[in-house]
């Protein structure tokens, strides 16, 4: 929510309607302006402020001038309250959204591997990505921090999938060569003094991820090599004939 507003703008996005108008009688001043103000920033937003903090002072200062009420009556309303329940109900109902279910968390997910993760993995660019689909969708979108972790478990899952899908379409030689990479290598027995230290173990894929160090007179220049030989020798399949590798 941008919190700078021209008058024009004001008058724009933050202008209450006959029909809003018609919700607020009958409300004690602080109500009928927490109402007002939280039906007009969904109205922009798709979603209600979080904070009294998200609410533009400028925003404030006009709606409750449509009131005839002082803006410092908004201090007064219960953001906790059961009363600011009930009007994101009543507000919700207004606009036609509803609140978000584990239905919608399942389509979603379904929707962000099939038709976005593909080509957009960017966090920022998928929270708003999630904002929007849940307006398209006339949804209350959940908290920030529920819409990480849908995020985050979709791309768990579409990473999963993927992998999934290129082990299967290497040979069986192949995958048990790149299963051959984490088996232990063999080393010295510890020390006396070491026996009490949790172990460390030793991978082949360990090993080829160390920096071949440079040449010395006791290291055979052609030992920085082993890396490329290991994977030259059978980790992948050929390429085809006349293929650049």
């Amino acid at each position: 929510m941008q919190h700078n507003w021209t008058d024009g703008e004001l008058t724009v996005h933050w202008s209450l309607t006959a029909e809003e108008l018609a919700l607020l009688p009958n409300r004690v001043d602080s109500n009928r302006l927490g109402f007002a103000i939280q039906l007009k920033f969904f109205d922009i937003e798709g979603r209600f402020p979080r904070t009294p903090r998200e609410i533009p002072t400028s925003a404030l200062y006009f709606v409750a001038a449509q009131l005839g009420l002082s803006p410092f009556v908004f201090q007064q309303y219960a953001w906790r309250g059961r009363a600011r329940k009930q009007h994101r109900a009543e507000i919700r109902t207004f606009v036609g959204f509803r609140s978000f279910s584990p239905t919608d968390a399942s389509a979603l997910d379904t929707w962000l591997r099939q038709a976005i993760l593909p080509s957009e993995q960017h966090a920022q660019h998928l929270q708003e990505i999630v904002l929007d689909w849940c307006r398209d969708h006339r949804i209350e979108p959940p908290t920030p921090q529920r819409i990480e972790r849908l995020i985050r478990s979709a791309l768990h899952r579409h990473e999963s999938a993927f992998f999934d899908a290129i082990t299967q379409q290497l040979p069986p030689s192949t995958r048990a060569r790149f299963d051959s990479l984490l088996e232990p290598v063999e080393r010295e027995p510890p020390s006396v003094e070491a026996r009490d230290d949790p172990a460390i173990v030793a991978t082949v894929f360990s090993q080829l991820k160390t920096d071949p160090g440079p040449v010395t007179p006791t290291r055979d220049a052609c030992a920085p090599c082993a890396h490329s030989l290991y994977l030259d020798g059978g980790l992948l399949p050929a390429a085809p004939t006349g293929s650049a590798r």
